[in-house]
């Protein structure tokens, strides 16, 4: 499959798809790059055979309700890991680690600059956290995905 997500539900399946190698997410999205998306995944035999092991694996779900309660039911446990709980872990630490360096530089701030501008601070520390938070989380899905192989 070449993926080419639209939305974040796709994106998530996208990103798993390709960590199983049954595809790969499109980057350019130019004719060329598309041409060799495709051309990529047809040549390279490894992408079908990725795929049938995650039709097999979709299709050994207990009939067409398993499937859908196996999939209604994720994230699941790897060897005894819960993903989402590991995430939610790494989310807290990193929102104590990081508001907490925001406050000492506010702290700190406020001897250099009139203090009525410290919102500004506090501001875009709370627009940057999001992507931050992002990057953090996607380090850590990584972590444990690579970990499990």
């Amino acid at each position: 499959m070449v993926l080419y997500p639209q939305t974040g539900e796709q994106e998530a399946v996208a990103r798993r798809a390709a960590e199983l190698g049954a595809g790969i997410l499109l980057k350019n999205d130019s004719v060329a790059g598309i041409r060799a998306a495709v051309q990529s995944v047809l040549e390279n035999a490894s992408y079908l055979d990725a795929a049938a092991e995650c039709s097999r694996d979709f299709r050994a779900c207990s009939g067409v309700s398993g499937a859908a309660d196996f999939i209604e039911n994720a994230p699941h446990e790897w060897d005894d890991i819960d993903v989402l709980k590991e995430l939610n872990k790494t989310n807290i630490r990193f929102q104590i680690v990081y508001w907490s360096i925001v406050s000492v530089l506010i702290f700190l701030a406020g001897f250099y600059i009139d203090r009525k501008y410290l919102w500004i601070i506090g501001l875009a520390a709370g627009i940057i956290s999001k992507p931050i938070g992002k990057y953090v989380q996607n380090r850590r899905y990584a972590q444990l995905v690579k970990n499990r192989q």
